[in-house]
């Protein structure tokens, strides 16, 4: 289970990487901000929490950056939107999310949603079921 999360963590820093046009290892050094944000609705420990501060290691070598984690919960996924679609839109914050704040988006009318913001990649996909 440890070497599955680990590949998919790989997997994802690269997308990650190659999503904001790093094409190579000097690459990294031209990135304009040292230090990442990347929000998520999760809590502490979440799905979502794990995965991206497991992602953090792998994303820091790649773009020569520091990744930190922040934890925006409330809302089902409507106060980490805010958050993100009230922030510069300069590649300093990005936002990792689930399905949740999609059913969220579609279930009530929340101040922002996925039509305030320009994405850049989607880095992994797990398919639901719904009954």
């Amino acid at each position: 289970m440890r070497i599955e999360i680990r590949r998919l963590a790989g997997a994802a820093a690269l997308s990650a990487a190659l999503a904001v046009g790093l094409a190579g290892a000097s690459a990294a050094q031209d990135y304009p901000h040292d230090t990442v944000t990347l929000v998520t609705h999760s809590s502490a420990g979440g799905g979502t929490d794990v995965f991206l501060r497991e992602m953090v290691g792998f994303l820091g070598k790649a773009m020569g950056a520091n990744f930190v984690v922040e934890n925006v919960t409330g809302g089902s996924g409507a106060n980490a939107m805010a958050k993100l679609a009230t922030s510069p839109a300069d590649g300093s914050i990005f936002y990792g999310t689930t399905p949740t704040y999609i059913n969220t988006s579609l279930l009530s009318n929340p101040e922002y949603d996925f039509t305030d913001l320009e994405g850049s990649r989607t880095s992994s996909w797990i398919p639901r079921s719904f009954s």
